[in-house]
């Protein structure tokens, strides 16, 4: 949980950590940019399909990271409840 912990939690820690941190990033701003490309009229003759495809695949990978750091945050009930509740 220390490791996970610190992948999630501390992104100058180690280059993995940093690369986890490029890769919410990133996702992130893919979210935004197909939320806003599904409004533009010239990208209206896309499938639905496609990009239900992308949207859901990002929040999957969105409840990875969330589980992730739930179990990092989860050394005790108090310090998961701290984390869980913004405290």
């Amino acid at each position: 949980k220390r490791n996970l912990h610190e992948l999630l939690e501390h992104p100058n820690a180690t280059t993995a950590s940093f690369l986890i941190h490029v890769l919410i990033t990133s996702l992130i701003l893919l979210s935004a940019l197909v939320t806003v490309l599904e409004t533009i009229p010239a990208f209206h003759s896309t499938s639905p399909s496609v990009w239900f495809g992308i949207e859901t695949s990002v929040v999957v990978l969105f409840t990875v990271e969330y589980v992730a750091r739930a179990l990092a945050w989860s050394s005790s009930w108090s310090l998961f409840m701290s984390w869980f509740l913004c405290e």
